[in-house]
């Protein structure tokens, strides 16, 4: 298995876990009772870091169908 092959499917498994953070963030705030009145904040933060993982993975993924 060549470098370049590791390398993107280390990228694949962190952009992984990140989209995981965020859903879960996303599911704490939607579930969760908070009385800090912040919960619009995590859940803005928690979507944006799920749409760029997201986004990130479709990069990865459509660049290895090209090559």
């Amino acid at each position: 298995m060549s470098s370049l092959t590791r390398n993107k499917k280390v990228e694949i498994g962190f952009h992984i876990i990140i989209l995981l953070f965020a859903i879960g963030v996303t599911a704490s705030v939607i579930i969760g009772d908070s009385e800090l009145g912040r919960e619009t904040l995590y859940l803005t933060l928690g979507i944006m870091i799920g749409i760029g993982s997201i986004y990130q993975i479709y990069k990865i993924i459509r660049s290895r169908k090209k090559s």
